[in-house]
C-alpha cells in the first residue's frame, strides 16, 4: 500500500506556520523549517571566547508554539551564502521523474522529505538570492507547478488577470493571509491524501492563462471569469480577493474529490523514503 508523502515546509512568517498546522491537522507528517538568516555575528568581550547571537523566534515558531507544535519545528543550518540546507538527493528516481529532498538542520542531522512547500514570506526572503527549491509560474490556483513534481507554493493568489504576476493578498490586520494560507494547506493536503485529484493539464494550463495544446479557447475563457472573480474586475468595492478566491476554490475541491472517488483515491504523490 502507498504510503502518504513527508512533507517540509520552508518559511519563518505567519503563512508558514498556518501552512504546517493546516497540513498536521489533516494527517500528514508536515514539520517546518525555518531557513537560515544571515549569519550570527560573535560578540567579543575583552578575553571571553566569542558567544554565537542567537536569533529571536520566528513568527512562524511562534504560531505553532502557540498550539502545542513546538516538535515540529526545526531550524536549517547555512553558510551565509545563501545555502538553506536543501540537498535535493542526486539519486533521483527515473520512473517518477522527482527526487526526495535531504534537509540539513543547525546540529548536522539530515532528514529526507518527499514533498517541500515553499510559503510566500519564503519566497520575498529568497528574492535576491538563489536559495532552496525554487518554484515558478505557471501554477495552478497559485499553489501547483505544472513543471515542478513535489515542490508546492502557499499563501499568495494566482496571477492577475491578464497573467502578468501573482497578486498579494487583501487585508492589512492578517486575516485574509492566515485565510489564504489554510486554505491552500488544507488543499494540498487533499491532494497529497488522495482525497482530490488535479484537472488534466489543458484545464491546468488554461486556468494559469498559458495555451493550451488543441483547441481549449473556451477553456480559457472560463479561466479569465475565474481570475477576473478574486482579482477585482467582477467584485464589489471593499470585497476582499481572497473571499473570491476561496469560493473558486471551493468549487474546485468538490470537482477534484469526484475526480479522486471516480479513480478509486490513488494517492498521486506516493513516499519515495524507504526506512532504514
Amino acid at each position: 500500500m502507498a504510503q502518504l508523502p513527508r512533507v517540509a515546509v520552508l518559511g519563518r512568517g505567519p503563512t508558514a506556520g498556518v501552512t504546517v498546522f493546516a497540513l498536521v491537522d489533516s494527517g500528514l507528517d508536515a514539520r517546518l523549517f525555518v531557513p537560515a538568516a544571515a549569519p550570527a555575528r560573535p560578540v567579543v568581550t575583552g578575553a571571553e571566547r566569542p558567544a554565537t547571537v542567537t536569533a529571536a523566534p520566528t513568527p512562524a515558531e511562534d504560531y505553532l508554539r502557540e498550539r502545542g507544535l513546538a516538535d515540529r519545528i526545526t531550524r536549517l543550518d547555512g553558510d551565509g551564502d545563501g545555502d538553506s540546507g536543501i540537498r535535493p538527493d542526486d539519486t533521483r528516481p527515473v520512473d517518477t521523474g522527482r527526487r526526495p529532498f535531504d534537509l540539513r538542520d543547525s546540529d548536522q542531522q539530515v532528514t529526507r522529505w518527499d514533498v517541500v512547500v515553499v510559503t510566500e514570506d519564503q519566497v520575498e526572503d529568497q528574492a535576491d538570492r538563489a536559495a532552496g527549491p525554487s518554484i515558478g509560474p505557471p501554477l495552478f490556483g497559485g499553489v501547483f507547478s505544472l513543471d515542478t513534481d513535489g515542490v508546492y507554493r502557499c499563501g499568495r493568489l494566482p496571477g492577475s488577470v491578464d497573467g502578468s504576476v501573482d497578486g498579494s493578498v487583501d487585508g492589512s490586520d492578517g486575516a485574509d493571509t492566515v485565510r489564504l494560507a489554510d486554505a491552500q494547506g488544507r488543499w494540498i493536503s487533499e491532494y497529497l491524501r488522495g482525497r482530490y485529484l488535479l484537472p488534466p493539464r489543458s484545464v491546468m494550463l488554461a486556468a494559469a492563462g498559458l495555451p493550451a495544446a488543441g483547441p481549449a479557447s473556451w477553456l480559457r475563457s472560463h479561466a479569465d471569469c475565474l481570475r477576473a472573480s478574486w482579482h477585482g474586475r467582477h467584485r464589489r468595492p471593499g470585497r476582499p480577493a481572497v473571499q473570491g478566491y476561496l469560493r473558486w476554490l471551493g468549487a474546485e475541491l468538490r470537482r477534484g474529490r469526484a475526480r479522486a472517488a471516480e479513480g478509486g483515491y490513488p494517492i498521486p504523490v506516493p513516499s519515495l523514503i524507504t526506512a532504514e
